[in-house]
Formats: structure tokens, sequence, C-alpha cells
């Protein structure tokens, strides 16, 4: 049924989202984390002998791991247990067949049932990216709560006092300017969503390598993008600008746009790829010249 819900799901939504399951699509031992791309669809969890770094020190910045168990690098769980972090990395949809508890319904809305899969529609989730107009420092922000940090990575740009130059047109929360878990109320956890969903990037064309889309900044703001740091991604505006991405909360790439209208395209190739090619190619001309020579010297030999 899980392949039904996907389909449905492909049918009535065309735009770019993620996934996360509440169970495992395996009877084995241990479940697997790669449903996403056995099952056709961008998940949050994955198991992989050597997981994307960044994202690793995505996922341990934020408190889902602990960052001193090296199997938790492996066995990278996702987001799943963290409701707000679902929304603010464009989990828009979950898979579950257990009955919702009342902080679930809270979160997200039933759409329907296939067999006996349930599909639920996370009430606050946003784009693939979006903009903060103040930031926050991530030293600070590791000394936070885990509810904190949910709520700071709302409010923020988490930004290392090592990249503090790549947001100088942004002003920086002190310390004391820490939310509060006990003053939180849906209300103030609707209106930090809304903050950011009305300074969001609009994708007009997705491949995983290959993203386009605009966005319109009222004033000067970080860009947040809910994708992991490589260095093989390059962003460029409308003019074909290149802009200079870095890392937020520790794993997540972001970048420094002044207030007006921005179309960016996000391309990610392997910089190393042309050169590999030429190295390549060179060997193969090489042994075929040696196996020229071979050839001629075996007839001079009969």
């Amino acid at each position: 049924y899980t392949v039904d819900a996907l389909k449905y799901l492909k049918n009535i939504d065309k735009s770019f989202y993620r996934i996360d399951k509440r169970y495992a699509s395996t009877p084995a031992m241990h479940s697997s984390l790669n449903d996403g791309m056995a099952q056709g669809y961008y998940g949050t969890s994955c198991y992989n002998s050597f997981n994307q770094k960044y994202y690793i020190q995505y996922l341990k910045a934020v408190g889902i791991i602990s960052g001193t168990q090296e199997a938790e690098t492996r066995w990278a769980s996702g987001l799943t247990s963290r409701f707000i972090l679902e929304g603010l990395n464009s989990v828009k949809y979950v898979l579950s067949k257990s009955p919702s508890d009342n902080v679930t319904r809270a979160f997200f809305d039933s759409v329907t049932t296939v067999g006996n899969v349930q599909i639920l529609k996370h009430k606050y989730a946003l784009p693939l990216g979006y903009a903060f107009t103040s930031a926050y420092s991530l030293q600070d922000f590791n000394s936070c709560s885990a509810n904190q940090k949910d709520f700071m990575s709302l409010r923020a740009a988490i930004i290392a006092d090592s990249n503090k130059n790549n947001a100088s047109t942004i002003p920086f929360l002190a310390k004391q300017d820490t939310v509060n878990p006990a003053f939180v109320t849906f209300e103030l956890l609707q209106s930090f969503y809304d903050s950011l969903r009305a300074q969001s990037f609009q994708v007009s064309s997705f491949t995983p390598n290959h993203i386009e889309g605009n966005i319109s900044l009222s004033k000067p703001s970080i860009v947040y993008f809910s994708i992991p740091y490589d260095k093989n991604w390059t962003i460029k505006d409308k003019n074909n600008k290149v802009q200079k991405c870095f890392l937020l909360t520790n794993g997540m790439m972001g970048i420094q746009l002044p207030a007006g209208e921005h179309a960016l395209s996000l391309n990610y190739s392997i910089q190393s790829l042309g050169l590999g090619k030429k190295i390549s190619l060179a060997g193969l001309l090489l042994f075929g010249v040696l196996i020229f020579i071979s050839f001629r010297f075996k007839k001079k030999d009969a």
C-alpha cells in the first residue's frame, strides 16, 4: 500500500516535497532507512557507510544524533522525531500506519487512507528555500535544548562565528533572545512559519542536479536551502553572477542576497569530472599507442 500511497501523492501534487515514513517497508531484522531510494520519493533518513558529511553535521547540530557514536553517522534516522524541523526542511507529507496522537494532529492534517497507510499533510511545510532577516550564533545554538533549537531554527539563520562575514547585512540575535519553549503557542509558531513562507523560493524547474526558481526579498536576507552543503553546488542569479554558498546550521546551504527580485539557478556538477575525463582519455590513447608498438615489434620478430 506504500507504493499506492506514493502514486496517489504524485498524481495530486506535482511540486517538490519530501516524505517521511513512520514505518519501514521490510520485514527484515533491521528496518531500512533507504526506502525512499527503493520506492521513489525524497525522504530524510538514509543508511550509507559514508553518509554525506554535512547532513550528518546538521543532524548533530540540531541534536538528533549525538555525534559521539559512529553508528549514528551511518544509520541516519532523519527528521521523523522532530515535527518542526520536518516543516523547515520541506517534509510535506508523512505516511503512517499508527493512530495519530494529539501532537501529531496539531502538526498534520489527514489527507486520505490507502489500504492500511494513512497519508498526513504537514500544516506548516515550507518550500525548498526561504529567507531569514535575522541570524543567530551557532555557538549559542549549540548550548540550547532540543526544543529551543527547533524554535530558533524557525526564527533565525544559524551561522557559525567563522561565517559571520557572510551575513554582514542582517542583524544577529543575542543569547537572551533565545526562544523560551514555555511561552511558545501555536499562534506564535504559525507566525514564524508565515514569515518564512512570505519570502520563499518558488521552484519553476527541478531535477536533482539543476534547480531554477525565483525569490522576492523585502530586505537584505539570508536564503536557506534545505540541501546539505556541498562544494559542487553553484548558485547563480539572473545576471549569471555566482553567489557565495556557506553553511547554515552547520550543514545546510545558504547565500546572502540584497532586497529585490532574484531569479536563481542551482547547479550540481562534480568539479573534477572534466579533469577526470581528460586523464581517462589520455590513458586510453596511451594504451592504444602501447598496443600499436607491441603489435609492430611482434611483426618484426616474425
